[in-house]
């Protein structure tokens, strides 16, 4: 419907109906609702507990082993052979102990944050990677509807539809295009040449698509049209895997030149829960100098990450699109 509104005379390929029924699919799951939010949250909430944990493990392996040592020293003095080398045995296994006693706490401390970062690099349980897979599909169709919702729309609706909802969904899919290569097979080990190749042909793609749109205000009609028609070749492309040809050499060859000057989107999801963290272990800090009740300071804790997970996170302005945005998806 949206294509025939648009004039694009192309029939949806079946790639894109096979990729949007799999992500419809996977996003009627019901585990779905619940694990969409669960890697950031947790990696948040957890961030200051975590902190207070490897805080002191420094201090305590350093006093362990000090204390250890200075034993050692004690008991090998003026023994025999054989007590000597029993005692070194139980040194040694305490040692041992010792250092996967301080692996397991260091483990628990940040075995959420690394879940949470290696979600958002999309790196998935397979119950998710299936949706996180095509969701670019499904974002480029609602970009579609949107171009054939604003060539109907005429005078002040056109320019409402445009500015308010194409640019900022155009917008938001560039991050997803750029790292179309990670999402369509997340679990697959990509070379370090190929690797530049993909990433250099996904800002050829978002800088086409910007270009596509430079008519915008002279031949509104044609630039959505064009712009329709490109989406509808990186939908197929993607649907078919062909991350490193979402567009035909032909569409990106005359705009080489421009990447000079192309500031490419980027995908912050990592850089925000970072910051998120950071912040929450600095609000950590502060409550641990208040010398708070041992009760209230668990309570503090979360309400530091909420705060925090609430200045980082605030943006976009709808809810539902903020929780998609938080959650990676």
């Amino acid at each position: 419907m949206a294509l025939r509104q648009l004039e694009v005379n192309r029939s949806v390929p079946p790639p894109v109906r096979r990729a949007l029924q799999a992500w419809h699919e996977a996003d009627a799951k019901p585990q779905f609702m619940l694990t969409r939010f669960l890697p950031t949250i947790i990696a948040v909430t957890w961030s200051g507990p975590a902190a207070v944990m490897i805080r002191g493990l420094p201090f305590r392996v350093a006093e362990a082993a000090k204390g250890l040592h200075a034993s050692a020293v004690k008991e090998f003095d003026g023994t025999s052979v054989w007590a000597w080398g029993f005692n070194f045995f139980a040194v040694f296994m305490f040692a041992l102990m010792l250092f996967f006693m301080g692996a397991l706490t260091a483990a628990i401390a940040l075995g959420p944050i690394a879940w949470a970062y290696l979600t958002l690099r999309d790196v998935v349980p397979a119950d998710l990677a299936e949706r996180r897979r095509y969701h670019l599909v499904q974002m480029l169709s609602g970009v579609i509807r949107v171009c054939a919702e604003s060539r109907e729309a005429q005078g002040e609706a056109r320019t409402a539809l445009l500015e308010q909802k194409l640019f900022g969904q155009l917008a938001n899919v560039e991050p997803y295009i750029l790292r179309a290569h990670l999402t369509r097979r997340p679990y697959s080990v990509i070379p370090t040449h190929r690797r530049h190749a993909l990433k250099k042909h996904g800002r050829l793609v978002v800088a086409r698509l910007r270009k596509a749109l430079d008519s915008i205000d002279h031949d509104p009609d044609g630039a959505l049209k064009e712009l329709a028609g490109l989406l509808l070749t990186v939908q197929a492309r993607y649907g078919e895997g062909r991350t490193g040809a979402l567009l035909d050499r032909e569409d990106t060859r005359d705009i080489a030149d421009e990447l000079k000057e192309f500031e490419p989107a980027q995908s912050r999801e990592v850089l925000r829960l970072v910051v998120a963290s950071v912040l929450t272990v600095g609000g950590v800090v502060g409550i641990a100098q208040l010398d708070l009740p041992d009760m209230a300071e668990g309570p503090a804790v979360l309400l530091v990450a909420i705060v925090a997970s609430a200045l980082v996170y605030r943006v976009p302005w709808r809810v539902e699109e903020r929780a998609a945005f938080i959650a990676g998806a």
